[in-house]
């Protein structure tokens, strides 16, 4: 696949960082811990993506990662763009 949608974007998948399941994993750890979203320049603190790539690309490499893995979902609060873990989330009423 050459090109990738990121927030209504268009972008060459080159472009973007490589993101494997460990820093998923990291990523998972982090909120776990935390027990609330986090979010994405918070969980780049711990996630070690090249350090030369662009640090606005590292956060959308991160962002879509994260919007393609089931174990996550993108939640706004106070007009701020969170990730928080699904299996966490309170069942609604």
């Amino acid at each position: 696949q050459d090109f990738v949608e990121v927030d209504n974007a268009w972008l060459l998948a080159d472009m973007l960082a490589d993101i494997h399941v460990g820093y998923l994993n990291i990523a998972e750890a982090m909120i776990e811990v935390q027990a609330k979203p986090l979010k994405t320049s918070q969980l780049l603190t711990e996630v070690d993506l090249d350090g030369t790539m662009n640090p606005v690309m590292r956060t959308i490499s991160l962002d879509h990662a994260l919007s393609n893995d089931s174990r996550f979902d993108r939640v706004t609060s106070n007009g701020e763009s969170l990730w928080f873990l699904r299996r966490l989330e309170p069942e609604p009423v």
